[in-house]
């Protein structure tokens, strides 16, 4: 996951109208209520619960929050009180979405009814320090620190801190991705090209894989689905998929036709697994089962512009673009393009 953005922060404007693309399969792109103040900046985290989506706009200092069935924007989050600043990384869970805030080395927790704000976690004690990714598990939130080698936990009811996970044993260095299933959490540390697996119960180390079977290499995304996890490798362009009940490899996926140019991005669902190539400008499904390649999407419709994040809800998914400041919805089940948001 890419966290250091190089844009002017900006806060994104109340929006009056909204610019949709649609295509079918066989048709041709339309567009609709184009406005000269689009709602999304930088766009680089998105999660779906529902109907709807979710959008962390890492240069417009706000989070959107869109309509899943039509595209059209339900609101936008960035009043001053939300203390958005540079958000970066975001998870969904019942009433609650939080966002980490690179800028302000904090953590704000947003009601899903509304867009209201919950609270800013943001005390000393929690030391958020570069806070780049974020999971929850039961009843704990936890966020991955870059600077800071560090796991925060706090609790989900009312953001109180319960532990910082940052002995040298635990083997966290620059973590840069974070995920879980269960009581289990998995961290991807891009510096020491490892992932160390904890007990979100009470914070101990299960374990730490690493080593060729792996070939972990800058990995710096990380989902789960069924009983595996995938890591995306950055530095050397491959997806590495393991079992998430003993950490054993189950191998790893780079054959040339997979095209995988600068994977940043990774997301599992309905038996698929859908990765975003920032470099590229196009995404890469996968089987589940077996890492075949199901298909490369990539057509100019699709208008992607370095894809940041990818998210999975039903039967569709969303990719944000961080270049395009845009949002590419496709059919699950084709690939085929269903809106560009913007």
């Amino acid at each position: 996951m890419r966290h250091v953005v190089s844009r002017t922060s900006v806060v994104a404007p109340a929006l009056t109208a909204f610019c949709l693309v649609a295509s079918c399969v066989g048709s041709t792109s339309t567009s609709f209520a184009a406005s000269d103040s689009a709602f999304i900046r930088g766009p680089i985290a998105i999660a779906v619960a529902g109907n709807h989506v979710w959008v962390a706009n890492s240069s417009g200092d706000s989070v959107d929050e869109i309509d899943a069935s039509s595209g059209s924007l339900v609101r936008v989050v960035n009043s001053q009180t939300d203390e958005l600043y540079r958000p970066v990384a975001m998870v969904l869970r019942g009433e609650h979405v939080w966002v980490t805030d690179l800028g302000d080395n904090e953590v704000t927790e947003l009601n899903t009814s509304d867009g209201s704000l919950a609270r800013v976690i943001r005390a000393e004690s929690d030391q958020l320090f570069k806070p780049v990714a974020i999971t929850v598990s039961g009843g704990v939130v936890l966020s991955a620190n870059y600077d800071g080698d560090s796991v925060t936990e706090f609790n989900v009811s009312n953001g109180a801190l319960v532990r910082i996970i940052a002995d040298t044993h635990d083997e966290l260095f620059s973590p840069d991705a974070i995920v879980s299933a269960g009581d289990r959490v998995w961290v991807a540390n891009s510096e020491h090209n490892e992932v160390a697996e904890l007990n979100a119960s009470n914070g101990s180390l299960v374990r730490v894989l690493r080593g060729e079977r792996y070939d972990f290499s800058d990995p710096d995304a990380i989902a789960t689905g069924g009983d595996h996890v995938w890591v995306v490798n950055a530095g050397n362009g491959s997806i590495t998929e393991f079992a998430s009940a003993n950490g054993a490899p189950v191998r790893v996926v780079r054959a040339s036709q997979d095209e995988f140019d600068g994977p940043d991005a990774i997301a599992t669902g309905d038996g698929r697994v859908w990765v975003a190539n920032s470099r590229g400008d196009t995404v890469t499904e996968l089987r589940a089962t077996d890492g075949s390649l199901v298909r490369v999407i990539g057509a100019a419709s699709d208008r992607f512009d370095d894809p940041a994040g990818v998210a999975v809800g039903g039967d569709h998914v969303w990719v944000t673009n961080l270049d395009g400041n845009t949002v590419t919805e496709l059919d699950g089940e084709t690939g085929s393009l269903v809106r560009v948001i913007q």
